[in-house]
Parts: C-alpha cells; structure tokens; sequence
C-alpha cells in the first residue's frame, strides 16, 4: 500500500509527531508512506518516511498546496492521509478543483467552536473523517451533520512515563548518565531542589497563551516564595519574547527559566522531555484552544496533574487526571473561530489547592498516569490501517463537491 501524507514532517511539531508515530508503524506493516513535508527544511532525517519539501519551488507555498496534484500523479498513492488545519485543507481542495482524486482520510483537528463554513465542503468530500479527540467529533456531528469515529493521539510510553525505582529514566545531563527514580531526585537534578514546580510546556505561539500564564504565576509566587515556573519553549517565536513576558512582572532567574529548545522545529531529545515532566509538580497551560494537546497527554502519563480549562480537546485530553478550571469568556479569532479564555481567579485557586494538599496532588497524579494508558500510538496506528485497507477495497467511483455551490447554498439558508 502506498500512503501519501499531507501534514509536517521531518519537524518536532505537534503534527510532525503524530506523522513520525503513525508513519513509523503503517511502513513497519509494509506500507511505502510519503510525506508532504509542512516546516520540513531538508536536512537529513532518520525516519524511514520519504519527504518532500512542502515549499519546493515557491518559498511562499508554506503548506505545499501546489505541490498535492504533482505528488499524486508521480506517487500514485491509495490513500491520501490529511492532517492539516482546515482552512489549508479548504485551499488545497480549491486547487484539486473540488474533488479528492483518490481515497481520501481526513484526520480533522478542531480546536475551537464555531467554524467558517467554508470548510465544511473539503470535509465532506473526504472518504472518511476521523476525528482526534471527543471535541472534534461533538463539533463535527453539530456543525457539519458527520458522525465520525475518534483516534486519539498516542504517547511515546517508552521515554515518555512516571519514573520510579522499579523503573528508572535514563537521561544523559553534562556528559553524565543518571537513572532518574523519583520526582525529588529528577528536580536535584534541575537544581531545583524542594521547589514547587510548575511546568509550561507547549510552543510559544498566540494560542497557547503563555501570557495568563505568567499572570497567573506572579500571582501565585508572592504568596509562595518556593514556586518556581519552569517555561520549556521558545523565547522567542509567534508568541512574542517570553523574557521580556518575564520582565514586566519582575520575574527572575528565582522565580522562572525559560528553557529554549533551541529550534522550534527540531524540538528536544524526548528523554530530556520526561525528565522535565517527572520534576514538574504540576503542568499549567491556558492554552486558548486545543485541538488535541499532546504536552498535556504527555505530563499525564508522567504522573503530572493538569490544570487546564475545560474547552476544547482539553477536557477529554485532561479528564481525570488534573483540574478543569471554567471559561472566563468566547472570543473570535481572525480566522473565524471562537477560542475561550480561561478564568484566571479559577486557575490560580486549582494551583493552590494542589499547592496545599500534596496527597490530593498524588492522587491526581495516579489517575493521571491510569488515564494516559489510552493514548497509545501502536492501538492509533492500527485502527487507521484497518481503516485504509477497508477504503481501498471499498471506494468506487469519487464523491463530488462544488466547492461554489456548497458555499452558495450556505449564504442562501
């Protein structure tokens, strides 16, 4: 089976994680997998996917949308595989003159509510839709009039876990190897010693809202001198200068590190990833929408509650294993879709009640760890395989959508 890909790859994203995942085991059962590569640059890449170059030929093309048509007619791929922000997948189905050639699979991260319409005719024209969290499927069955099924995203439970003495995580620190066995001995190793660590994980853009974050913060460390806020993300990048974010409130090297990866596309060593996860006392993000969360996935399987708001995928991602804090209010992007932010006084009190009440922590912490068993790449991975060999068998002649009359008919209702 030859599967093409239109998502990133060959980039430590969001996205590009979920390709390297499901890429790795479709080519593992034999499938040739190809990449339409988003944020690929063309360095050397150890992965077994062949890329190419999304921008190739037109620097301005960042989502290789010209390149779609050229990829299916040389590849001859049976599947297409999509997973794209929709508004992309809107142009690249423009440039496809309104119709999918070959069978397609949509893999459809919603993140907000309310989305344009003119997205809905792509989705609709796909051979199947898969929604990546309860979210999307709610939003897709609401908006759309689409029952789809769910896969949700995986964890890397080999690097990424809850560290212990019966089951130690190697990392490799200044040359040094350590087997790290515990939360306190994973924060000595940060020099962070008896801290209270809270933990932003995410990347630096508008949308994970690292600036309520540092708010909420400020006003946490004047009551709690021990709290330290440890900021694994880019300085600076789509969000803004997270130092200069640190500067307005007179935090410091007591108070908060940045911690840059470096490049936002080759992103960190993973083992480095759970260290950072098992030192964290807690993970906060007021991330404004999620179309799945990945990082909060991932602190859960190390045992790190979660305080997120209760919006978006994060309510299904989080679930038990953290605090869901309420909506403070709806807003609308420029894209058209409404995103929420949290309520402050709300997160600020969750952090002070896991603060106050470490067995309440610990206990958040278990559920956590139990609840992150259900992102398994390998169960992900074989429900879209089982799916594409179905397709395939299956598919007759293409489903057809005019992408002009289906937006007419919307201004008309």
């Amino acid at each position: 089976m030859k599967i093409l890909i239109w998502s990133d790859g060959g980039a430590h994203t969001g996205y590009g994680t979920v390709v390297e995942n499901l890429g790795r085991r479709w080519h593992a059962k034999g499938a040739e997998v190809h990449v339409l590569a988003v944020n690929y640059r063309g360095d050397p890449w150890d992965s077994p996917l062949k890329l190419y170059p999304a921008t190739k030929g037109n620097p301005r093309d960042v989502f290789g949308v010209q390149r779609i048509g050229e990829l299916i007619n040389s590849i001859k791929p049976d599947i297409f595989f999509i997973l794209e922000d929709l508004y992309a997948v809107e142009v690249g189905f423009k440039v496809l003159k309104g119709k999918f050639p070959i069978p397609t699979v949509l893999y459809v991260p919603i993140d907000g509510i309310g989305l344009p319409r003119s997205w809905w005719p792509a989705v609709k024209a796909a051979d199947m839709v898969i929604a990546m969290a309860e979210h999307g499927q709610r939003v897709i069955k609401r908006e759309a009039g689409l029952d789809v099924d769910v896969l949700v995203h995986g964890v890397e439970h080999d690097l990424i876990f809850s560290a212990s003495p019966k089951r130690p995580l190697n990392v490799t620190y200044k040359g040094q190897s350590y087997a790290i066995t515990s939360k306190a001995q994973a924060k000595e190793l940060l020099s962070l010693k008896d801290r209270f660590i809270i933990l932003g994980l995410n990347r630096n853009s508008v949308r994970k809202n690292f600036y309520d974050s540092f708010r909420v913060f400020d006003h946490f460390r004047r009551k709690h001198s021990d709290a330290f806020f440890y900021v694994h993300a880019a300085q600076n990048d789509e969000g803004g200068d997270l130092v200069q974010l640190a500067s307005r409130y007179g935090l410091t090297r007591k108070h908060v590190w940045i911690h840059s990866p470096g490049d936002t596309y080759l992103g960190s060593d993973k083992s480095a990833l759970g260290w950072i996860y098992n030192a964290a006392d807690v993970k906060l993000t007021t991330s404004m929408a999620e179309g799945f969360g990945l990082t909060d996935a991932e602190a859960l399987a190390c045992g790190t509650p979660v305080i997120a708001q209760n919006f978006s995928a994060m309510a299904d991602v989080v679930g038990p294993g953290g605090i869901l804090v309420p909506i403070q209010r709806y807003f609308t992007t420029a894209k058209m879709v409404d995103f929420a932010l949290p309520d402050l006084g709300a997160t600020l009190n969750a952090l002070e009640r896991l603060y106050a009440d470490p067995a309440y922590r610990q206990d958040l912490g278990q559920k956590a760890v139990a609840h992150a068993r259900r992102y398994n790449w390998d169960n992900t991975a074989n429900g879209f395989y089982e799916r594409f060999k179905a397709l395939v068998r299956q598919r007759s002649a293409p489903k057809v959508i005019t992408v002009d009359s289906e937006v007419n008919r919307w201004k008309d209702a």
